[in-house]
């Protein structure tokens, strides 16, 4: 009896307590966007620390939660406790109002992405994710107290989305992220240590500035890595990939990494372009466990030159076509280089058949870029129409005295390369259009295109050096160094030439194409080479033209002819509609080149980079210009 009067007392406490904790959660449902002011009281706002809300929200329910959580509207602090919040019953109406003022970019773009800013600044420490959405937006979580986090299944996860949220300290990735991108994590100083299951992209610069980060593991199979995946992180130990990686980009897996002394592939490996880290010290060559078709410097990931069909390489292409054949990995960055590569390697083997099979794959594997395709369904555009609703080009600015410079062809490193080449034979006793044809086509002959294999390691990038490591080790040029080459050899020959970096409206679309425009004094204007596809494009009446012109008859729905011979490495053969209306179209966006041309200018550094853009378009690669006339000036 006394003891059960004993604890009475100590019950009626808990239950007092535990009304006190509820009292400081709620449950609501948002009946109609905009509406969460009804049904949270503005005297009451600043007390709830756990909340779970249901219904479709809008930008001005996003400024509730926002000063809720202890950030206002001008991001100035608020009294708001809000911790905790449950979304999984959440969707999202298209708003166009801001909910950070002067921030163009806090709006509800779509219903299926968690809206960039949405929690930036704000106190969070917990979240159940909304189970509609597909993405995260930029810095969504920048600089919260978010302590974990439980990601969904097929997430795309946008740049710098938990940047600076120093308390993050673990991530628990799904089965399968369909993407993540540049800086994700930086400055979350509490991750040790992240697991990756299966993902679709990884990308460049993806774990960036974590300064407590010590081991990064891909259990599952990879799409697509890019180049410079690691970057500046100072306590990074180890790299592990232990599943099947389809593609990966250009040589350098890390940079800055001085405590970097592991980096295993355990895994099966496609042809990929990893081959090298930048400024790790303790990083001398990878540990490979598993199998590697070809990697981009053979004594830094070991491989077998294949030279038969070998069961291991059979098992691969095995799983490699059910891979590619799954919805996850149908529509994947750079796979189509992957497929051009294995045509190279099963042609060098006598594995024509199965070469054959791969060259059909490959044109039928369209890739788009996921973030433009989806604004093109939602908009209804495709890339021509995204050409002709672009803004003109600005008029003409005579005060602008700047000039393109060309190398002459008296300078003794060009003479160099023009005896090196031998390119009077080369070039032919024909006219000046016919001699420019034959050294891009002798070109495209001798040294095969290679979209993943980047620059061979340790050579700088200029015709002779380049050519000299690509049959020193068997291998193939992107189409950037393909075009420096064919540049460099124009120079040579007196022809005023550059390279110009062609590119989409999505600055972080990857897949961009490098070609070459060359000064014809016979028709008395700039024609474009495709050294990749030896390919040039005409009018209905044949004249050549160059980029700008292509652009402009795109936009005009004028008549193009693209040249009979185009292909890539005498497997694939190109037609107006995949490489005219398909491919060039999307990269015709932004046109990019030095305003000095000359051997190793891009090794050398010292030369303006200028990017051609629509009036009013921000690109920020390189220096920018609006001004079309003064781009294309005669040399």
């Amino acid at each position: 009896m006394n003891d059960h009067n004993n604890t009475l007392p100590v019950l009626i406490i808990m239950a007092l307590l535990s009304v006190c904790i509820t009292a400081n959660g709620r449950n609501v449902t948002v009946k109609t966007p905009g509406t969460l002011n009804t049904t949270i009281k503005s005297s009451e706002k600043y007390n709830i620390s756990e909340l779970k809300i249901i219904g479709t929200i809008n930008s001005e329910d996003i400024i509730l939660l926002r000063d809720m959580a202890g950030c206002d509207v001008n991001e100035s602090r608020t009294k708001g406790r809000l911790r905790s919040i449950d979304m999984s019953e959440v969707t999202f109406v298209k708003d166009n109002t801001r909910f950070i003022e002067g921030n163009k970019n806090s709006t509800i773009t779509d219903t299926y992405t968690l809206p960039a800013y949405m929690f930036s600044n704000c106190n969070i420490e917990e979240i159940v994710l909304p189970q509609s959405i597909r993405a995260i937006g930029s810095r969504a979580f920048r600089n919260t107290a978010l302590k974990s986090i439980t990601l969904p299944e097929n997430i795309i996860i946008h740049n710098y989305a938990f940047q600076g949220s120093k308390q993050l300290s673990e991530v628990r990735f799904p089965v399968f992220t369909k993407e993540m991108w540049s800086e994700c994590f930086e400055g979350c100083t509490s991750m040790k240590s992240i697991t990756i299951n299966n993902i679709g992209l990884l990308g460049s610069r993806a774990f960036k500035n974590m300064e407590n980060l010590t081991d990064i593991t891909i259990k599952g199979v990879i799409g697509h890595v890019d180049g410079w995946m690691c970057r500046d992180l100072p306590s990074l130990k180890s790299i592990r990939f232990e599943g099947f990686i389809l593609n990966t980009g250009s040589s350098i897996i890390a940079e800055n990494c001085p405590q970097l002394s592991e980096i295993v592939f355990s895994g099966t490996c496609m042809p990929m372009g990893y081959g090298s880290v930048k400024e790790c010290p303790l990083m001398k060559k990878c540990t490979v466990t598993g199998y590697v078709i070809k990697s981009g410097d053979k004594n830094f990931i070991e491989y077998e030159e294949p030279v038969t069909f070998s069961k291991q390489m059979e098992n691969a292409c095995r799983t490699f076509e059910k891979l590619i054949a799954k919805k996850e990995y149908s529509n994947i960055f750079g796979v189509k280089n992957t497929i051009y590569d294995m045509v190279v390697i099963l042609t060098d083997i006598g594995e024509n058949q199965k070469a054959t099979q791969y060259a059909e794959l490959a044109a039928n594997y369209n890739y788009k870029e996921p973030r433009l395709a989806e604004k093109i369904l939602e908009s209804d555009m495709d890339f021509i129409k995204i050409l002709k609703d672009s803004k003109p080009y600005d008029a003409h600015d005579a005060s602008n005295t700047e000039r393109f410079t060309y190398a002459s062809a008296e300078d003794p490193k060009v003479k160099e390369i023009k005896d090196f080449f031998n390119l009077e034979h080369i070039a032919g006793n024909g006219d000046e259009i016919s001699k420019m044809k034959n050294i891009m086509k002798w070109l495209h002959d001798n040294i095969r295109h290679d979209g993943s294999g980047g620059f061979p390691p340790n050579a700088s990038r200029n015709a002779i050096d380049l050519y000299k490591a690509c049959k020193a080790r068997k291998c193939g040029l992107n189409s950037r160094g393909l075009s420096i080459v064919l540049t460099e050899l124009y120079l040579a020959m007196g022809w005023p030439a550059r390279f110009i970096t062609c590119q989409s409206v999505d600055t972080n679309d990857n897949e961009c194409h490098v070609v070459v425009v060359v000064w014809s004094r016979a028709l008395g204007k700039w024609i474009m080479m495709d050294p990749t596809y030896d390919a040039y494009v005409c009018d209905e009446n044949g004249l050549m033209l160059h980029p700008g012109e292509i652009r402009q008859h795109m936009i005009e729905g004028k008549k193009l002819v693209l040249s009979d011979n185009a292909n890539w490495n005498h497997k694939l053969i190109f037609t107006e509609k995949n490489y005219l209306y398909e491919y060039m179209a999307k990269n015709l966006y932004l046109l990019s080149a030095y305003i000095d041309s000359y051997p190793n200018v891009e090794s050398e550094g010292k030369s303006t980079y200028y990017t051609l853009q629509p009036e009013g378009f921000k690109a920020k690669i390189g220096t920018a210009t609006c001004d079309e006339e003064w781009f294309w000036q005669e040399p």
